[in-house]
């Protein structure tokens, strides 16, 4: 009778312990999940932020590649208020050619806006820049590329 209530004893304990190691199992996905969470929701405020594409960098841009561009409009207020400069943009451009999202790194946030306007409706050659990218038999994913565009505000310069 004693042996049955000792193996008894041990199962109940072995079954509380994996009870415990699931809720500290649990709680640690739980916790992984927030950061996770946390994360995401960090990476999706910043919009320069474009990791989660995996996107090729281009790091010399050749303007033959813009199929369709569409020039930034110099705000009213920045006239008025003498603003210039130059401004850089990033865009993410899918692989089809189409601009996906696109942000300012540098420069007067009035101008940025303007730029990032234009470029939203810009168009690439389809395909651009993915020569040193994985085949698409090796790949599923959609394929991205970034490219930064330096443009030059200056009243002076503007066309009346």
């Amino acid at each position: 009778m004693q042996t049955k209530i000792f193996v008894l004893l041990m199962v109940t304990m072995s079954l509380l312990q994996c009870d415990n190691l699931l809720t500290k199992e649990s709680n640690s996905f739980n916790q992984n999940t927030q950061v996770s969470s946390n994360l995401q929701s960090i990476i999706e405020d910043d919009p320069c932020d474009f990791s989660l594409y995996s996107p090729i960098r281009i790091k010399h841009f050749d303007s033959d590649a813009i199929k369709k561009k569409v020039a930034s409009k110099y705000p009213e207020e920045a006239i008025k208020n003498n603003i210039e400069g130059r401004v850089v943009v990033k865009a993410l451009v899918s692989e089809d050619g189409n601009v996906m999202k696109v942000c300012g790194v540098e420069g007067e946030k009035i101008l940025q806006e303007a730029t990032i306007k234009a470029v939203r409706d810009w168009q690439f050659k389809p395909g651009y820049g993915f020569v040193f990218s994985p085949s698409k038999e090796n790949s599923k994913r959609k394929s991205f590329i970034e490219v930064y565009i330096v443009e030059d505000f200056n009243i002076s310069n503007k066309e009346k």
